[in-house]
């Protein structure tokens, strides 16, 4: 049986339209009164602030339930507008036209998103918890950067392979071999400025997208490991593994030898790391370290085990993966 409330609203004639422009109406003038807004929509306005006040006084838990289900899924009011654009059932490419008609760069506004929600180092899917829609608009503003397929948004998203979900890659084959030599342009543009671990996340995205060629592996063998930091030691590691290629591994060795004559003279967690890196890059390659090399890795209170996990072998030898 209807509730009261549903019923009342039918008799109002109320239609999804009508309760988007009155919603849009009522923001903007609670926003700034002084405003520009129709008679018309003026109206609407009143009529769901009025609709608002009787729900809440005739059924507060249907509109409490509504809000838990279905309230706005950011602290920031100035992204409403675009996540529930985000959480449309349109397809991506019926989306970003109608993005282009509200923006003039698109890309910007959904880098500025994901940026305050997902600044580097912080897990989206952590930080919204049980949000299913906030994870999934996330998600949808990080996949249309990928469509979207300008310098910029490449720029972002080479930058932020941090946050791309490899479950899920042949979801981007298309748009990422649209757009192959541009991807391969904006990473060679950026190699010289960005970390390792950037490096290394681009190597990952090349190898599995076929676009990992001789430039790219030009890069990694030119880098001196004798005056290579420390610090530098894991990611570039990683950046070498994530290449998948025998031939890488050689220097892996040799990377491995330098970590652990630097601890055999001092521990540092840079080294540990780069030590728990060497054995994932191992195992990632189908391929052990000679006996001697193992042997030395056990020395240091772990047992080498073959196809170890970084986090493993971390965890292992005492610090955080």
């Amino acid at each position: 049986m209807a509730s009261p409330v549903r019923r009342a609203m039918r008799r109002e004639a109320w239609t999804p339209d009508a309760v988007r422009r009155a919603t849009v109406a009522l923001a903007t003038i609670t926003a700034a009164p002084a405003s520009t807004v129709s008679g018309e929509d003026k109206e609407l306005a009143s009529r769901l602030a009025r609709w608002l006040r009787y729900i809440a006084e005739v059924e507060p838990e249907e509109l409490v339930d509504t809000f838990d289900r279905c309230g706005p899924v950011c602290e920031s009011p100035q992204w409403d507008e675009l996540y529930a654009w985000l959480l449309r059932d349109q397809t991506n490419a019926e989306l970003l036209v109608r993005l282009g008609e509200r923006d003039a760069d698109p890309a910007l506004h959904l880098i500025a998103l994901l940026n305050e929600v997902a600044p580097p180092g912080v897990d989206w899917d952590d930080q919204r918890g049980d949000d299913d829609n906030a994870v999934r608009a996330h998600r949808r503003a990080y996949r249309l950067l990928f469509e979207i397929g300008t310098r910029e948004s490449w720029t972002w998203v080479l930058s932020r392979l941090d946050l791309f979900d490899y479950e899920i890659e042949r979801e981007f084959e298309e748009s990422i071999g649209r757009h192959s030599v541009e991807i391969q342009s904006v990473a060679l543009e950026l190699w010289p400025t960005i970390t390792w671990r950037i490096r290394a996340g681009i190597a990952l995205l090349l190898y599995t997208y076929r676009l990992l060629d001789h430039r790219f592996m030009e890069l990694l063998l030119s880098v001196d490991i004798q005056t290579l930091p420390s610090s530098d030691r894991a990611d570039y590691l990683e950046a070498l593994g994530n290449c998948f290629d025998q031939r890488l591994v050689p220097r892996i060795q040799s990377l491995l030898e330098r970590a652990l004559d630097d601890l055999s003279q001092r521990v540092t967690v840079h080294d540990k790391r780069a030590v728990a890196m060497a054995i994932w890059e191992y195992h990632k390659l189908d391929t052990e370290p000679p006996t001697e090399l193992r042997d030395r890795v056990e020395a240091l209170g772990m047992r080498w085990a073959p196809h170890m996990l970084y986090a493993q072998a971390a965890r292992a030898l005492g610090v955080a993966p």
